[in-house]
């Protein structure tokens, strides 16, 4: 596991959305992916890359069957997250970029 760097820090304006020690858009694609009857797994552990927003408990892994899964990505999409990837679709700001791998079987949702 990497540690946070100071580039990693919360401005003030990011801090004062913090509830729960969890940012609330983030909280709230959590609520939405339980809500919909999926599981939510890998907050800030799991298999990730060493610059992944994970570590800093910025990014969930949602999982469940393929339907729940494509209905939950259409939904995320207009929640504006940061990273939003599933199969071969990657957009990060909204913006498609190249897919990678590894996320066939999860939606990851990032802020």
């Amino acid at each position: 596991m990497t540690t946070a760097t100071q580039d990693d820090q919360l401005t003030p304006d990011e801090l004062a959305a913090v509830h729960g020690g969890m940012n609330e858009q983030l909280f709230r694609a959590m609520q939405h992916a339980v809500g919909s009857g999926l599981n939510v797994h890998w907050i800030a552990s799991g298999p990730h890359y060493p610059n992944s927003r994970h570590w800093v408990g910025r990014a969930i892994d949602v999982d469940g069957s393929p339907s729940g899964l494509a209905a939950y990505f259409k939904w995320a999409k207009g929640t504006h997250p940061a990273e939003l990837i599933y199969k071969n679709q990657f957009l990060r700001n909204g913006h498609p970029v190249h897919p990678i791998g590894g996320h066939e079987t999860h939606v990851h949702y990032s802020v």
